[in-house]
């Protein structure tokens, strides 16, 4: 499942999520993968699912160590665009586990979870 080396992720944190001609990363996560436990990296786009190495059996320790500018803003995007059907504890639920999976503030949890409520039923 790795998407990168460690030399990638590192020019792309430096880059503010910029390589070359690619979208834009949003978040890069490390991971131990399950077939020898080494550390991996991976790179997630505003189209990908956030949490896909955090809901993987083959990953475990995830751990994000890289966030884009304005990342709550795009998660809170990424979020309305798939559930503009969810109730407000739905939308509540979800923010929370973004928040334990990626370690945001509490400023930014509080910042995305007002912009999803004011956007579902």
């Amino acid at each position: 499942m790795s998407t990168v080396n460690k030399a990638i992720a590192e020019l792309i944190i430096a880059n503010n999520g910029y390589y070359l001609d690619d979208p834009r990363v949003v978040k890069i996560v490390t991971y131990n993968n399950q077939f020898n436990n080494e550390l991996s990296y991976a790179i997630l786009y505003e189209r990908d699912d956030q949490m896909k190495y955090e809901n993987s059996p083959a990953c475990s320790n995830v751990r994000t160590i890289f966030p884009a500018q304005n990342y709550g803003v795009i998660l809170a995007r990424n979020f309305l665009n798939n559930h503009l059907n969810w109730s407000h504890q739905d939308a509540e639920n979800h923010c929370i586990k973004y928040y334990y999976a990626l370690g945001l503030t509490a400023e930014l949890y509080q910042s995305i979870l007002k912009k999803v409520i004011s956007n579902v039923k």
